[in-house]
């Protein structure tokens, strides 16, 4: 599977990879290729239109939308999880093993959107059993199809040197790389504040 990615010059989150907490993470689960998220666009303008038709009470859109993502419609899995972990939508849930469960079949799907999710949750153990090195995997696979937020969660680990080597200047460029690529404004701006504070800090020392 892997060696069907896209080899592009996203290598810098190559280093990822390498200062990842061991055992190197088995991914054979992703069941197709990981494709750039245009190759999701009109699917997901569709169920993020059916998702908030949902959330506002629409029953039809609701039975709609259950039904796409027991076809295993990832962009419809993933719209699922949103609208139904939002408290203010009318099927929701706070089944939050339920709405990582969503998440994980999308990403098993090769959905960069999912897969960053997933990660991040796999990461903090948020409705899963926690799994660093697969989240971490995960930001990058996401990451070399151009998905901007894996990217910016991929700098976000660098910063914080948690689970990884904390490494500010990988961060900034891998930062500078995605940030155009996400369409997040305020997580943008959440890794950008982040990044300053340790540079500073950094300076201190």
């Amino acid at each position: 599977m892997m060696k069907n990615l896209l080899a592009s010059g996203l290598i810098m989150l190559a280093p990822m990879a390498a200062r990842a907490v061991e055992p190197t993470p088995d991914l054979s689960w992703l069941e197709v290729q990981v494709s750039p998220m245009n190759f999701y666009g009109r699917e997901r303008a569709i169920y993020k239109n059916i998702g908030r038709e949902a959330c506002a009470g629409d029953k039809d859109a609701y039975v709609e939308l259950l039904e796409a993502a027991l076809d295993n419609v990832a962009p419809a899995l993933t719209s699922l999880a949103y609208q139904s972990g939002r408290n203010e939508c009318r099927f929701s849930t706070l089944d939050i093993r339920y709405l990582t469960g969503l998440y994980e079949k999308a990403a098993r799907l090769g959905y960069p959107l999912a897969m960053t999710v997933y990660g991040r949750r796999l990461i903090d153990g948020y409705g899963v059993d926690t799994d660093v090195p697969t989240g971490l995997m995960l930001f990058e696979l996401a990451g070399q199809v151009g998905y901007g937020d894996a990217g910016l969660e991929a700098a976000l680990e660098l910063i914080r040197g948690e689970h990884l080597a904390q490494d500010l200047e990988a961060a900034e460029k891998i930062f500078n790389t995605f940030k155009e690529a996400s369409p997040n404004k305020r997580f943008i701006e959440r890794v950008e504040k982040e990044l300053a504070k340790a540079k500073a800090a950094a300076g201190e020392n």
